[in-house]
């Protein structure tokens, strides 16, 4: 299981960096796009809240495939998201802090490696609060993540 820690402490926020990222922990990610464009026909789909006249704002993603949306903050769906898809229910994200786009790849890679009872556990730990930022120093890293990020925490492209 990849280290969440490694993974928010390099902070991507552009798409690019989101797809590097994905690419190496082996998620697919089909478009990363404004919420308004989202393609349904698309399994895996990262959406940015903003728009783009206003540019980015916040990242979230969307699993058309599970008909599942998932918030690093725990914000509703906004209406682009059909309302039948089911919410993933976990706040990881406090809203001083950024690192969403590196939380919703994360969300992904456990969603489409079946590891979700993992990332429910680092997330639901009774240590950790969701008032405060949920990547405590705690956490283990694995060797997947040692063979994704490089020294300077950034991801290697494969």
């Amino acid at each position: 299981m990849p280290s969440i820690k490694k993974i928010i402490n390099a902070s991507r926020d552009s798409d690019a960096d989101l797809l590097k990222l994905a690419r190496a922990l082996d998620t697919k990610v089909d478009q990363i796009v404004f919420k308004q464009y989202l393609d349904t026909s698309k399994d895996y789909s990262i959406l940015n809240m903003g728009t783009p006249e206003i540019g980015g704002t916040h990242w979230v993603c969307v699993s058309n495939k599970d008909k599942l949306y998932f918030d690093p903050l725990g914000l509703p769906k906004p209406r682009v998201v059909p309302q039948k898809y089911k919410q993933y229910g976990i706040r990881v994200q406090d809203h001083r802090f950024g690192h969403c786009g590196d939380y919703v790849v994360f969300f992904l890679y456990c969603l489409q490696h079946r590891k979700l009872g993992e990332f429910n556990q680092m997330f639901n730990s009774a240590t950790h609060s969701p008032q405060r930022t949920r990547c405590p120093g705690a956490w283990q890293s694995s060797d997947a993540l040692g063979q994704a990020i490089g020294a300077n925490g950034k991801p290697l492209v494969p």
